[in-house]
């Protein structure tokens, strides 16, 4: 039977999908969906382990001239195996943090960094797995931070702000049942009542705060 004209769209899209198949990345998704992070990291660890994120590595490998050296540290290869587990500023992140101790079993492990990154996600608690994640995340940011703005990075610093984001996440989608929305109404103080406003700013390069 020929095929009709409706059907040719389906086709390519199944001769395109073939393709591509190589693109695949096999692994337990499932470890990764359920964390509590914010979209953006999820985002972030689904383009970690494509392979997809503008290291030196992958810009030399689709024909960018670029530095090759790492960002942070201008020791080794820039690339996500060295990025994420074994630069000398992902090695202080995990100290930091107190992760290294789950982090350092996998770190001689001869698998792709896809395999190692499952293995290392699949092997610990949902809530270790959403702080050693958002680490990931920061680094990435810490880098292009180096890179972009010329500035240098508190570790410490970056690492706490870092893991106030997965608690907050968590706090803020907490089930509770007893919290009941409302709309806030504004009321007049009483007359012997003041009124102070409050806000802060946070200046993660430089590891201080502001208060006014």
């Amino acid at each position: 039977m020929a095929h009709t004209q409706s059907n040719l769209p389906n086709k390519m899209c199944l001769s395109i999908s073939d393709q591509r198949s190589n693109y695949h990345v096999f692994g337990d998704w499932k470890v990764i969906w359920p964390l509590h992070v914010p979209p953006k990291i999820k985002h972030f660890c689904w383009r970690l382990l494509h392979n997809y994120l503008a290291t030196w590595f992958n810009l030399h490998g689709r024909g960018v001239h670029c530095q090759s050296t790492c960002v942070t540290c201008n020791n080794d290869l820039e690339d996500e195996m060295h990025l994420f587990m074994h630069c000398n500023f992902v090695m202080d992140c995990w100290k930091a943090t107190n992760l290294w101790g789950m982090i350092a079993p996998y770190m001689t492990s001869n698998d792709s960094f896809s395999s190692i990154i499952f293995a290392i996600l699949r092997a610990l608690e949902a809530e270790n797995c959403a702080r050693i994640v958002a680490i990931w995340w920061k680094i990435w940011r810490a880098c292009n931070v180096c890179l972009w703005e010329q500035k240098s990075v508190n570790k410490n610093a970056s690492c706490g702000i870092t893991l106030d984001i997965v608690r907050d996440f968590k706090w803020c989608n907490r089930p509770n049942d007893n919290v009941q929305s409302a709309t806030p109404v504004w009321s007049k103080l009483q007359a012997d009542w003041i009124k102070c406003n409050v806000d802060c700013a946070l200046f993660e390069a430089k590891g201080k705060f502001g208060v006014g």
